[in-house]
């Protein structure tokens, strides 16, 4: 017997109200909280809360589809789940395994990345483990919603009195974020020349970056007229005054 049913998405994700945005801070760490996703009838707003936000009545609950999963779980011989192939799929896929696999050790991942029948048919051909990097990039960029998108979102709501405004995902503030810190870095970095000479005037330069001026400008002052020591090819350390003419640009 074969059967094909859905998920209809996500099964769970971060709850709302407790801790910063659904992670709880715990000594060194922080730990992600999880609950079944609510969907309500009415407005088709989706919450780990009991009720949406406009506190409508009409609300199901994941855990009855997970519930009917588990029952089908125990009329089968092997699972395959073929949820999308990127990183929200992998979690899907990562929460549905951990929810079945009580009722159904052979669980397995199917991919392709199209809908043919020859893909198709690779995919139940050759399943493969559930990508547990795929999942942990997920988790990391779902905190990242709810603590940049979410806070952001809200000022909004506040500034405008709107609150259907949304500050979108992460990815075009955390961008923007790189992109003046590297502009940042980039303008604070200094770049210090040494020139070598010897008595007989034989001249080496090393030119590198350091990230603080003032530091580079007090390495600078305290190499000023300096000896320098080298090692011979014997590893014996022959001292020559007057070697470090330090230059900084």
């Amino acid at each position: 017997m074969i059967a094909i049913t859905a998920s209809l998405g996500h099964v769970f994700d971060l709850i709302e109200n407790e801790g910063l945005y659904g992670v709880l801070e715990q000594g060194d760490h922080y730990v992600p909280i999880y609950a079944s996703i609510k969907v309500c009838e009415e407005c088709g707003e989706q919450t780990t809360n009991k009720t949406c936000s406009k506190k409508h009545a009409k609300i199901q609950d994941k855990l009855k589809l997970i519930s009917a999963f588990r029952r089908l779980a125990l009329q089968f011989d092997e699972i395959l789940i073929a949820t999308d192939p990127d990183a929200e799929g992998e979690k899907i896929a990562y929460d549905l395994t951990l929810a079945l696999r009580p009722f159904n050790g052979n669980i397995r991942r199917a991919e392709f990345h199209e809908v043919t029948k020859s893909a198709f048919t690779r995919a139940i051909d050759v399943p493969r483990a559930i990508d547990k990097n795929m999942v942990k990039a997920q988790v990391a960029r779902r905190i990242l919603d709810r603590w940049v998108g979410f806070e952001l979102s809200s000022k909004l709501w506040r500034a405008f009195k709107r609150y259907d405004l949304s500050a979108g995902r992460v990815q075009t503030p955390v961008l923007g974020w790189v992109i003046e810190r590297t502009k940042l870095v980039k303008q604070r970095k200094a770049l210090v020349k040494l020139l070598v000479r010897d008595e007989i005037q034989n001249s080496v330069s090393l030119s590198f970056e350091m990230d603080d001026p003032v530091a580079a400008k007090k390495l600078v002052s305290e190499l000023v007229g300096k000896k320098l020591s080298t090692l011979d090819s014997l590893n014996k350390t022959s001292n020559h005054p007057n070697l470090t003419t330090p230059q900084r640009s």
